[in-house]
């Protein structure tokens, strides 16, 4: 047995974080729900042309572009002309709901080889006995051709229609049910009374973007090509910081900006100035708003007490 003192990250109050924080900043124009048809490099940057929900087009000179969409990175690295090797990854992991057990849980995972019948477990608590669940098997969080590579056709890998459904539509429910039971059967195996739990929700799923030609390595890169693109592929949501530390120090280095000399990348601006409550109200709506139990948007208690 192995005790780290590792914190989780709550994807809804990261989400709210950031909505708060670029809400209050006199720096930030932000277009949502635009869809961005071409990148044409000018003398002084890129050109940039979008449509809004209405089909209303627009355009936008700028001097520098940071492509970090996700895992359509490939989409706008085609749109420059900038070729780039990745893979991407559909995965899942499952809501369940264990109200008769009490009692304050870290994480626990018990590690496996991944795509076996013994693959990785891990167990994830949030208030209110709901549990967020991995299996690192081939029928609970990983599935058949969910792993996907860029070709020399194009930057971006191409999921199967049925991910794709998946991400912008939704679950079907009897296949909700069946992968959630089986991640509960799964850690039930090391911890048998956990086969008491249910079905808590939704599963929270997506399609993980890989850089590289390695499925293995799983670690942020932030690349790039000219003086005017970069682009930042986040596996991991507490590596966005390093990446963008990087661009900035890039950004220096080519005459861009100019740092002073011993110049430190700040982490918090932008969410110093929030309060747990506001972060939280927001987070439980953004997670009622997704069909998510609001559960998932509230902190866990330092104090076991609580």
């Amino acid at each position: 047995m192995v005790l780290v003192e590792e914190y989780g990250v709550s994807v809804f109050r990261l989400s709210a974080s950031a909505t708060l924080g670029l809400q209050n900043s006199t720096c930030c124009d932000i277009k949502l729900k635009h869809r961005v048809k071409d990148v044409v490099e000018t003398t002084k940057g890129w050109k940039i042309t979008a449509t809004d929900r209405y089909g209303i087009e627009s355009a936008q000179d700028v001097d520098f572009v940071i492509n970090a969409c996700g895992f359509r990175t490939g989409i706008v690295d085609d749109l420059v002309q900038a070729p780039k090797k990745r893979m991407v990854e559909y995965k899942a992991a499952y809501i369940a709901h264990w109200p008769s057990q009490q009692g304050h849980w870290p994480e626990v995972i018990v590690h496996g080889e991944r795509g076996t019948p013994t693959g990785m477990a891990q167990l994830t608590p949030y208030p209110d006995g709901f549990f967020q669940l991995h299996g690192m098997t081939k029928n609970i969080t990983l599935f058949d051709n969910g792993l996907v590579s860029s070709d020399e056709r194009s930057a971006q890998p191409k999921l199967a229609t049925s991910f794709l459904n998946k991400i912008d539509i939704g679950w079907q429910l009897d296949e909700m049910r069946e992968r959630t039971e089986r991640a509960i059967e799964h850690f039930s195996q090391w911890m048998p009374a956990f086969n008491d739990a249910e079905v808590g929700g939704k599963p929270l799923c997506g399609a993980q973007q890989i850089p590289g030609a390695e499925p293995s390595l799983r670690a942020a890169d932030t690349s790039f090509v000219g003086d005017h693109y970069a682009r930042v592929e986040t596996v991991k949501a507490s590596s966005a910081l390093v990446a963008i530390d990087k661009i900035v120090r890039h950004l220096n280095e080519q005459g861009s900006i100019h740092l002073t000399e011993g110049w430190e990348s700040p982490t918090n601006l932008a969410s110093s100035v929030l309060t747990e409550s506001d972060v939280t109200s927001l987070a439980r709506k953004q997670a009622a708003s997704r069909g998510y139990p609001e559960s998932l948007a509230v902190p866990v208690p330092v104090n076991p007490t609580q």
